[in-house]
């Protein structure tokens, strides 16, 4: 898609573009909250995902049908001092 608009990966900045003066026009940041590697202890809690900052939503709108919010869910936790897992993967069009 952002091929599709003209832009271009930036050069100094992990999953960035740029549109053609250069300017930042979309970013992905990763972000952690733990280790999501281990098993959770009983009363606590760790995550990740990936979230996309957009500076410009008009150029968006021109890719706007093919647009859609992806959400992936997986929780552990304790109940009754048993591990339980839970899994939700929802896919929302625009």
């Amino acid at each position: 898609m952002a091929r599709y608009l003209g832009w271009s990966p930036m050069p100094n900045k992990l999953f960035a573009w740029q549109n053609t003066q250069g300017e930042l026009i979309a970013e992905s940041i990763y972000w952690a909250n733990g280790n999501i590697n281990m098993t959770p202890r009983k009363d606590g809690e760790v995550g990740e995902g990936w979230f996309v900052v957009i500076s410009r939503l008009d150029q968006i709108r021109i890719a706007e049908k093919n647009l859609c919010l992806q959400k992936k869910l997986n929780r552990f936790m304790y109940k009754e001092s048993v591990l339980m897992k839970n899994q939700i993967f929802d896919v929302v069009k625009i």
